[in-house]
């Protein structure tokens, strides 16, 4: 059995192949990026009014009260080239290109019109104010979004803001899931005696689908060691990573570490000082990567937080941490009666963290209910109220 930070060592240090392909912007949110992209031209293109209201060389504009006639009028998309005239202004609204010889721009509520023309109410001003200089935002060049960063909306409108249409990007990774159990029925089916409906497959699909991971294939077995193996080795042909979950422990229908064996997964690691997700399997088939995770529910999701989508983000080239870490005030006294380490359901709201319901590892309406873990480091079996606690998002 080895320590958690071991465990998340072990991952880290695996050596993974990442498939790059192009993709058109609009459809690579939540894409990791494969390389740097380089802004090919400053933003903004020209310079643009910040504001609404009167375009003017500062040197007609230096005493209060000064009266201008307005003689022109800038728009936002107006592709046509103004100069201003000494001694005048010209209306401009924002986003507008300013025009040249124009050096300030008034805001529309420090004027008066008045016969034409407006009096400058606003006394004094500086040049360049309210103006974005060219390349403001950034330069033609420069860096505009780092190898590594995962898509959100706002790195899409970043590189349609500069006219790019495509990207490389990490491919996916393929997944398989695989739950086994003879006691295990399908929702909708009608359950007999010692039958319980199987869930696992969904919580475990849609935590990766929060996080932008799409499994290709679901399976069930039975516990069956022949079908099992069977089972396996076609996840394996498929899939990039397989996660099993349930048959990982040591009870005597218990067979998918055999199956394994069997089939020439080289084990990582087998078992993480930790509660819930103690029986939890790492290893390696050729390029394919497999997860044995316990049948519990709420200790498979625990895993699959802590281990499996970390994988995943290393897998895609991702420099961030999937899951914000951070340390918030305890609302309550925790007591927990082990040394191991400890993953508690919990909520965070305004800073502060309370446990959430029953926590046994099977226990899945707490976790239904959470945003967040409280991580209680193996040997930390105390936790005063108002403590500061290690908090992962999840």
């Amino acid at each position: 059995m080895i320590t958690i930070e071991k465990a998340k060592e072990l991952i880290q240090k695996q050596q993974v192949n990442s498939t790059l392909k192009s993709l058109a912007v609009k459809e690579a949110l939540d894409y990791v990026l494969s390389e740097n992209i380089y802004a090919v031209m400053d933003l903004p293109p020209f310079p643009q009014s910040a504001v609404d209201g009167y375009a003017a060389c500062f040197d007609d504009v230096k005493e209060v009260n000064t009266f201008l006639p307005v003689r022109n009028e800038a728009a936002a998309g107006n592709t046509q080239y103004l100069t201003l005239e000494r001694g005048t202004c010209i209306r401009i609204f924002t986003g507008a290109p300013v025009p040249e010889d124009a050096n300030v721009v008034v805001m529309q509520e420090k004027t008066q019109t008045a016969d034409g023309g407006i009096i400058i109410q606003e006394f004094p001003l500086r040049k360049e104010q309210n103006i974005r200089p060219i390349g403001d935002e950034i330069k033609k060049g420069e860096i505009l979004l780092p190898k590594g960063l995962k898509l959100n909306p706002a790195s899409i409108a970043v590189l349609l803001s500069q006219g790019i249409l495509s990207v490389k990007v990490s491919e996916k990774p393929t997944i398989g899931i695989l739950v086994t159990g003879t006691e295990l029925v399908q929702p909708g089916n009608e359950l007999k005696h010692g039958q319980i409906y199987e869930s696992n497959s969904a919580a475990i699909e849609n935590a990766l689908k929060k996080f932008s991971y799409y499994v290709q294939n679901v399976s069930k077995a039975d516990d069956d060691y022949t079908l099992l193996v069977k089972t396996l080795k076609t996840l394996f042909e498929r899939n990039e990573i397989v996660i099993v979950s349930g048959g990982i422990s040591v009870g005597d229908y218990d067979f998918t570490g055999k199956a394994l064996k069997e089939l020439g997964v080289e084990e990582i690691f087998y078992k993480v000082n930790q509660k819930p997700g103690k029986p939890v399997f790492f290893g390696k088939r050729g390029n394919t990567f497999v997860f044995g995770l316990p049948g519990n529910p709420a200790a498979a999701l625990v895993c699959l937080y802590q281990y499996v989508i970390p994988l995943l983000a290393k897998i895609e080239g991702q420099s961030d941490a999937p899951f914000p870490i951070i340390y918030a005030a305890s609302e309550e006294e925790i007591h927990v009666k082990d040394s191991r380490g400890h993953f508690l359901k919990a909520f965070l709201r305004n800073g502060r963290v309370c446990l959430l319901g029953k926590q046994g590892s099977h226990m899945l309406q707490s976790f239904a209910t959470s945003n967040a873990l409280i991580y209680l480091p193996a040997g930390k079996n105390e936790v005063k109220k108002g403590e500061i606690v290690e908090v992962h998002l999840v």
